[in-house]
């Protein structure tokens, strides 16, 4: 106990610059998730005989299966040695992080996250009504307008909680990229279990810095899903602006 709190008091600067990269790393990885996963959802959803739509559909499901279907960590090493044969990498650094290291991981994430979010952006177009493209589609809207317009909007705000716990699920998933020498939270952990020579007190400290940056997260989305289901009631809309007019 005595090791734990003296990792925990003696160098919390090392974790608390390692729980920044860790957010930063996360909310890139959930917005890169969320543009490749509603490309992806609108490319499965897309309807029609043409080879084209036929291809879209394919690629979709094929990617879907991919990256559902094989480790976080063997998709990062892909990453990280694949990409740079295709693309240079950047010099520099983000923060304390090599570019160098970070954007294939950074890439490998996002695809990752968005074989999931695009499930998620699916159930989210499904659940609006879909009287609503008919009606746009009857006053003269093209299909792709309707959507970008009427449909989208309504989705994203339906799937806002979701990728919120997403972004939750990325600052945990994200832990294996320390393997490539990417400065997270588990990073700074390695480097004080370097110092330290105890093994069991700083896997402790990390378990705890891990559970307070999901926790207090996790709160926070319970708090916006509560309010947007507040808003999605008719009364509560109405009575609201009434208030407004008053």
């Amino acid at each position: 106990m005595g090791d734990f709190l003296e990792i925990f008091t003696g160098y919390y600067p090392y974790y608390l610059q390692g729980a920044r990269n860790t957010i930063v790393i996360a909310l890139i990885g959930v917005v890169g998730g969320a543009l490749c996963g509603l490309l992806i959802c609108l490319m499965r959803m897309a309807k029609g005989k043409s080879i084209l739509t036929k291809l879209m559909n394919g690629f979709s499901r094929v990617y879907i299966e991919v990256f559902r279907g094989t480790p976080v960590i063997v998709q990062l090493w892909v990453a990280f040695f694949g990409i740079p044969l295709l693309i240079p990498m950047p010099a520099g650094k983000l923060l304390d992080m090599d570019l160098e290291c970070l954007v294939p991981c950074l890439i490998a994430i996002s695809l990752n996250s968005g074989a999931y979010v695009a499930e998620v952006f699916r159930s989210g177009i499904q659940a609006v009504d879909g009287g609503q493209m008919e009606a746009a589609l009857c006053v003269g809207m093209k299909k792709g307008m309707a959507m970008r317009l009427i449909i989208l909007p309504q989705a994203i705000k339906n799937v806002l909680p979701a990728l919120c716990n997403e972004f939750v699920t990325l600052i945990k998933e994200t832990a294996v990229i320390s393997y490539l020498g990417v400065a997270d939270l588990s990073y700074s952990n390695n480097v004080v279990k370097t110092l330290t020579y105890s093994m069991l007190p700083c896997y402790l400290v990390l378990a705890v810095y891990y559970f307070i940056l999901c926790f207090v997260i996790s709160r926070l989305v319970g708090l916006l899903e509560k309010r947007l289901n507040r808003e999605r009631k008719p009364g509560n809309r109405e009575m609201s602006k009434k208030a407004q007019a008053a």
